[in-house]
């Protein structure tokens, strides 16, 4: 199911822009989901969390990686066999931000409604 995203889609750009330090996706995806203090205003006037799943949130990042939008960053540290990927902006990030109604659409599965879920759904219909 495609799903139209640009508003989530400027708001994960300036969120690694106004970080003080590089970021992982992890950190992105952490920080955008909690209303902690934090968090920036424009992420909590228009917080995920009711309309995106936490694999969703970085369904997003990920699409916007594959768009040349974000870039990823690989460190590797001296002596030690892991590296670390930060999450930075690209060129088109600046684009997306000057854009007033960015287009961003992203493949996202269709969420399985569960079975005590869909029987609250129906008993409430009858009602």
């Amino acid at each position: 199911m495609k799903r139209r995203v640009g508003k989530y889609a400027k708001d994960v750009v300036r969120l690694i822009q106004c970080a003080a330090k590089d970021v992982t996706m992890a950190q992105v995806v952490t920080i955008w989901r909690s209303n902690g203090e934090d968090t920036p205003d424009f992420v909590k006037e228009n917080p995920p969390k009711a309309d995106l799943t936490k694999d969703e949130c970085e369904r997003l990042v990920v699409a916007l990686i594959l768009e040349n939008i974000l870039c990823p960053k690989v460190v590797r540290i001296r002596n030690v066999p892991n590296s670390i990927v930060y999450i930075e902006c690209k060129e088109k990030a600046y684009q997306l931000l000057t854009s007033p109604n960015p287009k961003v659409k992203v493949r996202f599965p269709v969420r399985v409604v569960s079975t005590t879920a869909r029987k609250k759904k129906d008993s409430e219909k009858n009602k």
